[in-house]
């Protein structure tokens, strides 16, 4: 092993560069209808559709206001949060409902599969799907009325039917209170196994599939290109379809990238400025080409796998699978065909991460890699969330060999105050390392992860090189 740097960015470390992530990026890829987008990908798919591997394209959205997914994910973040002994602090009456139900639901198998299909957490989750999607809360179906009456009864049925409630505030104020506690488990993998056969399998399945996918890459694409909400939405997607190769090329120009990064704090400069090339390697989970800044090559606009210090283990902008053909085209490299039936290669938020192709494999080689040979881990923006099992398995190999340490830098606000043994001792329950475990040289676990303020990033690096350069 040798004294190399290696560091893991995340979502929250191109924040500064107005990237959607956490709550934001959840709303626009997995919760938003994209009615615009699918009216272009209809003329995209037209000449496109393999039609031995799949029937004609189709305008369908993963989580309508009636769909068992939709409340899966409503009703797991309510018992996250009521898991929390909350409730009494909260003073929500819906939420103060759904907690006296559960008691009626302890000796049932699945907790959660009796809230899906109870009906008052049936009829709340249907109420709550515009104001969680971002649409109008006004209810203008008749049967929406009759799910308000039939929840405002058992409101009041809780309450010896002696108050009055504001049922739309109710439901606002409870949209915002399990906001944080969104998860996704079991949503979007299930569509997975459609890419194998979509006739078979289920060809609307596979298009809510694609047409999730699509709305992940422009979510971040619109983002890169100053673009956000409805202005010139249609317009945005025109375009990039019309000519995929030529707007990657224009996104992944180093001088472009070079551009936006001094208009912007970020990470990247800090460490390019201040650490040589072959002093560190980097993995990133963004699909951005901003770690292109961590190559410091700036005489080329793709630098070879060969020589890359970075590698992308969630997928890329440029990335597109050929979905008959379970092959994948880097636009920075090649061009599509005009009869290529392609889809977004991005990993998303599933924590099911579906490998379908080398290219895949042998950024993990890399990765692999790039750890073995690195003594010290900086990992900057990232959450780390079951829903990173993949990635948390290297992590805890890492810390398990001699001489390794990992250095998470924690965003945290100004003036805020953080426990830092409480960020400790979360890393080391998400690695599944019990609070007592060592490496293989009897060194405790806990004593080689330290926690940093994302604002000492600059001290870490300058301390880190004066160690390294030994």
């Amino acid at each position: 092993m040798s004294n190399k740097i290696c560091f893991l960015f995340g979502a929250g470390a191109e924040s500064g560069f107005g990237i959607p992530k956490g709550p934001e990026y959840t709303q626009q890829t997995m919760l938003r209808e994209h009615p615009k987008l699918y009216e272009e990908l209809d003329k995209f798919y037209g000449n496109r559709v393999e039609q031995n591997f799949s029937q004609k394209y189709k305008r369908l959205y993963l989580l309508n206001k009636n769909s068992r997914d939709f409340r899966q994910i409503i009703c797991d973040a309510t018992l996250k949060m009521i898991s929390e002994n909350r409730v009494q602090a909260i003073k929500n009456q819906i939420i103060e409902v759904i907690d006296k139900k559960i008691v009626n639901y302890k000796d049932s198998d699945s907790i959660l599969d009796k809230c899906i299909d109870d009906d008052f957490c049936k009829n709340v989750s249907v109420l709550m799907h515009p104001i969680v999607t971002g649409k109008t809360t006004t209810r203008n179906d008749e049967k929406d009325d009759d799910r308000a009456k039939s929840v405002q009864n058992e409101l009041s049925e809780c309450s010896d039917g002696t108050a009055n409630f504001d049922l739309d505030g109710l439901l606002n104020g409870m949209s915002e209170l399990i906001k944080d506690y969104f998860t996704y488990h079991g949503v979007v993998e299930k569509y997975f196994s459609t890419i194998i056969d979509p006739i078979k399998i289920g060809n609307d399945k596979f298009w809510v599939l694609v047409n999730y996918f699509w709305s992940a890459f422009f979510c971040i694409y619109r983002a890169m290109i100053g673009k956000n909400g409805d202005k010139e939405e249609s317009k945005d997607y025109q375009e990039f379809l019309a000519n995929p190769k030529k707007k990657i090329e224009e996104l992944y120009s180093i001088t472009k990238i070079k551009s936006m990064a001094s208009q912007h704090e970020n990470y990247y400069s800090q460490i390019v400025e201040h650490l040589d090339r072959d002093a560190y390697y980097a993995i990133t989970t963004n699909y951005t080409p901003f770690a292109k800044l961590l190559e410091q090559r700036d005489d080329v606009d793709h630098v070879p796998v060969s020589d890359s210090i970075v590698t992308h283990i969630a997928g890329k902008l440029s990335w597109f699978e050929v979905v008959d053909e379970m092959r994948v085209i880097d636009l920075e490299l090649e061009d599509l065909d005009e009869n290529d039936f392609v889809i977004p290669y991005m990993y998303t938020q599933a924590p099911i991460k579906p490998i379908v192709e080398p290219k895949m494999i042998r950024e993990y080689e890399r990765m692999d890699r790039f750890l073995q040979e690195s003594k010290y881990l900086v990992i900057i923006g990232h959450g780390l969330t079951q829903g990173d099992l993949h990635l948390l398995a290297y992590l805890r190999e890492f810390l398990m060999k001699r001489d390794s340490e990992i250095i998470l830098m924690k965003f945290v606000k100004p003036k805020a105050q953080f426990n830092s043994s409480d960020v400790q001792n979360k890393l080391i329950k998400s690695l599944r390392f019990a609070d007592d475990a060592r490496d293989i040289d009897g060194q405790l676990i806990r004593n080689k992860i330290r926690v940093e303020t994302c604002d000492a990033l600059l001290e870490v690096i300058k301390e880190l090189k004066a160690v390294t350069s030994k």
